[in-house]
């Protein structure tokens, strides 16, 4: 038996173009997680035929030579409260008188009810 190996599948080059009604216009192309955004004025088909050639050549130089990324990790969360800083004093903390008030009882006389018949 043959071994099957999946492949991913190669990502679409995809060109966006932006055409302003003032004769400025923008140009994105991405492939995968590689892009290049260029912005041209046009008077005709030329100018933006021009473009997108410029775009693709510029695109395919950054796939050959992609920008190195380097990610840091995030600091983790803690449920802890910063240490003040020297600049910073620390308010001081009052405590707080925590008062529960007792509702007082009401009665209702016999007379005073609503008759429901």
């Amino acid at each position: 038996m043959s071994k099957k190996t999946k492949s991913t599948p190669v990502p679409p080059t995809v060109l966006v173009i932006t055409l302003e009604a003032d004769g400025n216009g923008s140009l994105l192309a991405r492939h995968g997680e590689l892009a290049h955004l260029s912005q041209f004025t046009y008077r005709g088909m030329q100018e933006i035929i021009a473009a997108i050639q410029s775009g693709a050549v510029a695109l395919g130089e950054l796939e050959q030579n992609p920008p190195t990324v380097e990610i840091t990790p995030a600091e983790p969360v803690t449920d802890t409260p910063p240490a003040p800083d020297a600049e910073t004093e620390a308010e001081p903390q009052t405590a707080v008188d925590e008062q529960v008030i007792e509702p007082e009882p009401v009665t209702i006389e016999a007379d005073s009810q609503a008759k429901l018949f």
